[in-house]
Parts: C-alpha cells; structure tokens; sequence
C-alpha cells in the first residue's frame, strides 16, 4: 500500500494508476540534477537481497523498481531503476542520488509464484550506498497481525534506536519469521532492514513494517531535539561529557555553579569541580524553581562542606561520617554521608521511581568504592532508593553511623514545585573489578544516564 499526498494505492495496480505520472517521471529523470541527468552527482548503488520472509531463502527472477517520491504539494514517482534478482536473489540499482530521499521500492515476484507483491514508501539516505534487503511472502503464510514493539524512548534526533516486531497467526501463535521490510516516514529519518532507525531532526516520524498490500502496520513517533544540559567540571570531566553527548544530550561545560539553568533540562555537577559552600545556595535556588540537578561522586559532601569526603582504602577504613545537613533536604532528610569500599552494588527500588528497565535486582554492580547516604530513605515517599550495598551499618560495630544501607544510587521526586535530585556516586565501574564481572561498567552507565534523563524530565527509561 502506498500513500501519497493522504490518498492510498494498492498492489501493483498504483503503476497503472500512475501511468502518465510515471511517464513525466522518467522525462524529469533526464533534467533534473542528482537523478541521474547530470549535476555531478556521485553514482550510489541501492543493492540488497530478496528473500522468502518465512523461510529466508533467496528469491530469483523477481523484479525490483526504485522510484523517488518527489517532495511538495503534487507529488511525482520518478523512475530512478529496476533490476532483476539473481544469483541468490541479489539485486542492484544505481541512482545519482547523494541526499536523503523518499523512496519507493517495487518488487513483482516471480512469474508464476504464489508470493505478493510489495511496495514500499521509505526515507533513503543515499550519502553512501544503500544496502536495503527485501522480503516477500507467500499467501498462504500471510500473519494475521503484525506489532511493533518500539524500544524505550524519549526519541533524540542524532541517535539510533532498534524497533523490534512480532508477527502472529490467526490463532495468536508468534510466526518466527526471517526478515520483515521497515520503512520510515519523516524528514530526515531513515530505517535499515533491520528496524534501526535515526532521525537526523525533530519531527512527528512513521515507522511501520511491511508484507504485502494488506499485511502492514505503523506507529508514529516524536522526535525531539537533543536537549540540553550544563555540565560543571573540569578538564578530566571530558570522558563524562562524551558520555552524555553519546547518549543524545548537546552538553555546555563550564567550571562554576550559575544561578541559574535557563532553557537547560537539567544541571550536572561533576565532582572534579572546584565547589564551595557558596555553591550549595545557587544549587538549592535552582531546586526550589523546579530546575533538575544531577548529582556525581563527592559533589554533595563538597557543597555541604567544601571539601569531599575523607579518603579511605579497603584496609583501613574510616567509619566516622561527614555532616552533610547544611544540605540534607535533597537527600529526604539525610544529615551524613562517608566513604568506603565494597565490592557488590546490589540494584534496589522504592519511592516513586521504577528501577532502570534492563536492570533487575538481581544484577550486581562491581563498583570497589561507595559512598553512604545515611538516612532511612525509605521512610521518604519521594525518594527512591536505586542501588545500594547489601552491608547493614549497625552498631556496637560502627558506632558513628546509623542503622541503614550504604547508597550507592538514589533519586529524589521533587514535591510542592522543586525539583528532581538524582545522585550517583560514579558513572563507571572500578575497572580493576570490570575484569571480574564483565558488564559491569554497561550497567553501571546505562543507570546514570537513565537517571540523567530522568532527571531531565525526558521520560522513557527511569532510574
């Protein structure tokens, strides 16, 4: 099914119902710049491989067409190629196209077949060139529905996302298909055959997968720019700023607290920053506006004392904790933070934050250091406790502390117009403990920047 300009065409029928643009099309196509009538353009090759959508096996002697859609209010096919697949159903078309555009590919099955044909309306990017699989199925083994199952969001133009599908029968039993056609409606947005999807700008884009004329779904989604965040630090906070530019964030750094965020989403304050007492007042002016800050490492002892949290090492530890009250309302009453070494971050919930998908309870953190928020956070309807040691500080044996986890992750849901707190100790695993529990440092990065975007207020994934 193809839709152009809010009208639909079905099957193979649209070409004939198309006949005399289609003849125009291929006019344009010898005048126009880029489409193969001079302009300079660089020859791209659209290539890729038919095959049987249940079985995966190659399909020769069908034939692929590409068209350009072109843009505007009377939209023409413009015919760019065809070719025949062989060889292990391989095709290939060259076009003198070198820009995103929209597409529409073709394919007529063999003669004789009992498969359907299959149009498809997508966004190509043919900066490079295209490798655009295919597959067609045969009537009898048609789903009867197909979903498709989008993975979490927000969605950030620059940044890739892989969309998954199911596709079930008439009873409802999952059909174990070899290949699916994705295409990708939207500006600047493009879809590979394997449901990786990228948004080069914000827009309301269409992502939708394909079988036949009317074996076919789609779901819209928005597309939001790369929002912003001010990072304050220093030089060696270059690998935390990749970190979150990676993630799809446009990161300002800068080596003071300001007074204020502006359009910023959130404040992230790296614990490599020179911070004083001073700074807890802007921190907390910035709280009580509704602005959202993100907390790493010793940045909260710093604030409330100006200097971090005593040093310590695995074999002389130091149970004496700081008072860190001047600040305590962040941290749902907390009055005292230390340093120490544990091996095992176990993950955790509470309050009004779920856990990090992809993260279970189950999972461990090797971390080798922590700090401890001391407090009985879960007595705090807005705090969430997101990871922590399984070691219970009691006393006779630490008589300077209290009876509570050692945090090593929380979140704090601002109430009564603040705003959101996320706090961690570190971003990334000890990389002497990496070696003994690989994966470790992906957890540990996929938490903070989950909790980075929960503070943003960017929904999708939550600390």
């Amino acid at each position: 099914m193809v839709r152009l300009n809010g009208k639909e065409f079905s099957g193979g029928r649209s070409f004939a119902l198309w006949g005399s643009v289609l003849a125009i099309g291929l006019l344009l196509s010898t005048l126009l710049p880029g489409c193969g009538g001079g302009g300079g353009a660089v020859t791209r090759i659209v290539s890729g491989v038919l095959r049987d959508a249940v079985t995966g096996q190659p399909i020769d002697g069908a034939t692929v067409k590409l068209y350009q859609v072109t843009k505007g209010g009377s939209r023409l096919l413009i015919f760019l190629g065809q070719d025949t697949t062989k060889n292990g159903g391989k095709y290939g078309i060259p076009i003198g196209l070198s820009v995103i555009f929209v597409g529409l590919l073709a394919v007529e099955p063999p003669e004789g077949s009992d498969y359907e044909p299959v149009e498809i309306q997508t966004n190509l990017d043919a900066s490079q060139d295209i490798d655009l699989d295919v597959v067609i199925i045969a009537k009898p083994h048609k789903p009867t529905t197909l979903t498709i199952i989008p993975p979490e969001g927000p969605y950030i133009a620059g940044q890739t996302y892989q969309f998954g599908y199911e596709a079930r029968d008439q009873s409802g039993q999952i059909i174990p298909l070899k290949g699916i056609n994705w295409y990708a409606q939207g500006d600047l947005a493009t879809i590979d055959s394997q449901g990786n999807f990228i948004a080069r700008s914000s827009d309301t884009c269409i992502i939708g997968l394909i079988l036949s004329k009317d074996c076919e779904t789609h779901i819209s989604i928005p597309i939001i720019a790369p929002p912003q965040l001010i990072l304050v630090g220093s030089s060696a906070s270059q690998p935390l700023r990749a970190l979150l530019e990676s993630a799809g964030f446009n990161v300002q750094m800068q080596s003071t607290v300001p007074t204020n965020i502006g359009d910023a989403k959130a404040l992230v304050i790296d614990d490599t920053a020179k911070l004083t007492t001073s700074d807890a007042g802007k921190v907390e002016n910035i709280l009580n506006k509704g602005g959202n800050i993100v907390l790493i490492g010793d940045a909260p002892a710093m604030l409330a004392t100006g200097k971090p949290l005593p040093p310590n090492n695995p074999y002389n530890q130091n149970w004496t904790p700081t008072d860190i009250s001047p600040i305590g309302g962040w941290f749902g009453g907390a009055g005292k933070m230390l340093h120490v070494y544990d091996i095992n971050v176990h993950a955790l919930s509470g309050g009004d934050v779920p856990l990090t998908p992809g993260i279970s309870p189950d999972d461990i953190l090797e971390c080798m250091e922590v700090a401890c928020v001391l407090t009985p956070l879960y007595q705090y309807p807005h705090v969430s406790v997101i990871a922590a040691t399984m070691y219970w500080l009691t006393s006779p044996n630490f008589p300077n502390t209290e009876n509570d986890h050692m945090v090593f992750a929380f979140a704090q849901e601002g109430v009564d117009g603040m705003g959101r707190l996320y706090w961690q100790w570190d971003y990334i695993a000890s990389s002497q403990w990496e070696q003994y529990q690989p994966g470790s440092d992906a957890k540990i990065k996929k938490l903070f920047l989950s909790g980075v975007k929960w503070a943003a207020r960017l929904g999708g994934p939550q600390p």
